[in-house]
């Protein structure tokens, strides 16, 4: 899909740093995409999928939170909301 999903980054001031929209593939019996952020530190990100009936479920891999100086490896659950 072409986006499948954006992602929206707000700063410690919860003001947004801009909306960055995500390609997604197919794999087996999901889609899957990758965003990459590497900049200011953010207080915030909201995901928006592009089809949100095809987002009844999702995950996220890989999720990697750096606090201060110590690297935080998200292996966690994260919590997670939806907007109406």
């Amino acid at each position: 899909m072409t986006p499948g999903f954006s992602v929206e980054l707000f700063d410690s001031a919860l003001q947004s740093r801009g909306t960055t929209p995500v390609d997604t593939s197919p794999l087996i019996i999901f889609f899957e995409g990758l965003f990459d952020y590497q900049g200011e530190p953010v207080r915030r990100a909201v995901i928006t999928f592009n089809n949100p009936a095809a987002a009844s479920r999702f995950a996220l891999d890989n999720l990697i939170l750096y606090k201060a100086r110590e690297r935080l490896a998200g292996t966690g659950n994260l919590p997670v909301g939806t907007a109406a």
